[in-house]
């Protein structure tokens, strides 16, 4: 059962069709990156492993031996379809590597991201869409009642020259 504000924006979607663009945008984990052909702990705790029980697994800890992490950045660009009840899971998937350090993960970074994709996507097609739904976890990144969040959409929308932005989240656990 889909929850009311998710059922709504998907009509909205769906009315709009081809005058929008539908993204659905995350961060996912921290990948730990450590020394050349030295396995690293990802540092989950208490878990079972599957491994033979002839040999012994041997990590190093990733508090004290990594170098730095990748955080990958997913957007998920959806093929809006004619209908409200057939499958939002078409689209293309682009994912951003960005280094933990260096490339911090921040709502104008995003932006920046989301401004380069959709001019790409805008070269597909005749007519441009004034208009970007946008749903994501609700992160620090994300989360839509934070200034520099209001500020990055806010850029987003005068370099692209829109006419509507919708940004939604998540609600907490869902993404």
């Amino acid at each position: 059962m889909l929850t009311s504000h998710v059922r709504c924006s998907r009509c909205l979607a769906v009315n709009l069709g081809a005058l929008c663009y539908l993204y659905f945008c995350d961060d996912k984990a921290k990948v730990p990156i450590g020394e050349t052909g030295v396995a690293l702990s990802t540092g989950v705790c208490g878990k079972a492993l599957l491994a033979p029980t002839s040999s012994t697994l041997v990590a190093t800890d990733h508090d004290l031996h990594k170098k730095g992490s990748l955080t990958p950045s997913v957007y998920f660009s959806c093929e809006i379809p004619e209908n409200i009840n057939q499958s939002f899971y078409r689209g293309q998937v682009t994912t951003i590597v960005n280094d933990s350090v260096f490339q911090s993960s921040n709502p104008m970074r995003h932006a920046a991201a989301m401004v380069k994709l959709i001019r790409g996507d805008q070269t597909n097609t005749e007519s441009t869409p004034k208009t970007i739904l946008m749903f994501t976890d609700g992160g620090t990144d994300h989360r839509n009642t934070l200034e520099h969040v209001k500020c990055a959409a806010i850029c987003l929308f005068k370099e692209l020259d829109l006419d509507m932005y919708i940004a939604a989240r998540c609600a907490p656990g869902q993404s």
